[in-house]
């Protein structure tokens, strides 16, 4: 729980105790969104969302504030992101979008209550992965000799990977689009791509990592890739 509080004066009792009760409230939709995606990931299936084999990173975070301005909700937005993509092993591209959430969230105007749910499944060309984000934010802004403003946020977000052996190929085609559209626009380079496509469902869908290790060395080039890429 991080607080920024307006030091140029004294808070009254009451503005204390509206924040301590905002940042009860956003300790609550942690919990609640904690429970939420791990029971979605539970129950995927009958969600028709896709399966997962393991969780490889998660993360979740209260934020409250006291500012006797709102004029510093830019550096607000930035740190808050910055600690949400700081580790290295998420994506870029992931990363990206978890910090324009965030920022959309942490950048609205006062006097509101907004909740967002983002549910995506992606390729980074060699895994399937999974996102899960659950956020919630409150903002409040009071006035008596001195205006302030409050903002209580709640995030929780997973990055899973999917279990392969349980996606369907055209489901297994819609994540790799990307890549499938970057090898050419011939009948003959798409042919060849959906093949390699075929190859690389059909490989990441056996039960061992070794098996797809070796399948990997024994067949595939950085240059025979290359149009993948």
């Amino acid at each position: 729980m991080a607080k920024e509080i307006d030091k140029s004066g004294q808070l009254s009792e009451e503005t204390k105790e509206a924040l301590s009760f905002l940042s009860e409230l956003a300790n609550k939709q942690l919990t609640l969104y904690k429970l939420t995606i791990t029971d979605e990931l539970k129950n995927a299936e009958q969600s028709k969302t896709l399966p997962i084999t393991a969780i490889i990173n998660r993360d979740g975070q209260t934020r409250s504030y006291l500012k006797k301005e709102a004029d510093n909700i830019n550096k607000v937005v930035d740190e808050a992101a910055g600690m949400f993509i700081g580790d290295q092993s998420v994506a870029t591209g992931i990363g990206n979008m978890l910090k324009l959430l965030i920022a959309s969230f942490l950048g609205s105007s006062e006097g509101e209550e907004v909740y967002k749910e983002k549910y995506l499944c992606y390729t980074d060309g060699i895994s399937l992965l999974r996102f899960d984000f659950l956020a919630w934010k409150r903002n409040v802004k009071t006035q008596s000799l001195l205006t302030h403003t409050e903002s209580v946020s709640a995030y929780y977000y997973t990055i899973s990977v999917v279990d392969a052996t349980k996606v369907d190929f055209q489901t297994f085609a819609a994540l790799y689009k990307d890549v499938l559209k970057s090898g050419g626009e011939s009948a003959e380079e798409i042919i060849k791509s959906l093949d390699d496509l075929q190859k690389i469902y059909d490989r990441l869908r056996q039960k061992t990592s070794d098996q797809l290790k070796a399948h990997i060395e024994n067949n595939y080039s950085s240059k025979s890739l290359l149009h993948l890429m």
